[in-house]
């Protein structure tokens, strides 16, 4: 990465209101290439014990 994590939570948080349980994605791992009209992202969120807290999937749309 280029930037530390720690620089990186202290610039969102300077510039946009935080609560608990926000997520921020950082970046690309290797290997991923560009999404494309039609992909879909799925994504769940987990307590500590396995629960569901939230799930959401969402479609690439052509602009």
């Amino acid at each position: 990465m280029i930037f530390k994590v720690a620089d990186l939570l202290g610039y969102v948080r300077d510039r946009f209101p935080c609560m608990p349980g926000d997520l921020l994605l950082t970046g690309t791992p290797e290997g991923v290439s560009a999404m494309q009209a039609g992909d879909k992202v799925e994504a769940q969120v987990l307590g500590p014990q396995g629960q569901l807290l939230s799930q959401g999937s969402w479609q690439v749309m052509r602009r």
